[in-house]
């Protein structure tokens, strides 16, 4: 299995916290707004977009997390990935296919985060140079967790079309006038 690099200039620079016993993910920091694409042809199985949907239990996990999405592999269903702390912007839908490399949301500093190991408050994160941006990302296989990072590919390329900000925005706009 070869997966894509998170978003087009990715870089394992940005990688800003490796999977290990403490954190079973990856932390990649990127530019805030930044598309972050899919890693495979996936299903979109879970978009979560508003705080209050998100069940939160007595650990807080689900609010810690904050926005993101849920694909499944389409070649193999066994094969779950996550990516949190998104923005609240997405170019997909649940239920939707999406291909390797195609947008599917945006960078953001959503939840709880970190930078240089100090919580950022909500207002630091609002006003550039938006402090805390960064992805969490999963990888999920027979619902194990493992690293994402030894299955990415930095050489698949990713090309990103400039209609596909229209289509998001046109998205956006619709999901927001359904609520």
């Amino acid at each position: 299995m070869k997966l894509c690099k998170l978003y087009k200039n990715c870089t394992p620079d940005k990688i800003t916290q490796k999977f290990h016993d403490g954190h079973r993910a990856v932390d990649i920091m990127g530019k805030y707004g930044e598309d972050i694409v899919s890693p495979f042809n996936a299903k979109v199985i879970n978009i979560v977009d508003s705080v209050p949907e998100q069940v939160i239990d007595t650990s807080l996990e689900d609010l810690r997390r904050g926005y993101g999405i849920t694909l499944q592999s389409i070649e193999d269903p066994s094969i779950t990935w996550m990516v949190w702390h998104t923005l609240p912007v997405f170019a997909v839908e649940e239920g939707e296919t999406v291909l390797q490399g195609q947008p599917i949301c945006e960078m953001g500093n959503s939840g709880f985060v970190y930078e240089d190991g100090q919580y950022v408050p909500i207002d630091l994160r609002t006003v550039p140079p938006y402090k805390g941006t960064h992805a969490h990302v999963e990888l999920y296989i027979n619902n194990e967790r493992e690293d994402y990072l030894k299955y990415v590919d930095w050489m698949i390329p990713i090309e990103v079309s400039p209609l596909s900000f229209i289509e998001k925005i046109i998205r956006n706009i619709i999901r927001l006038l359904k609520k």
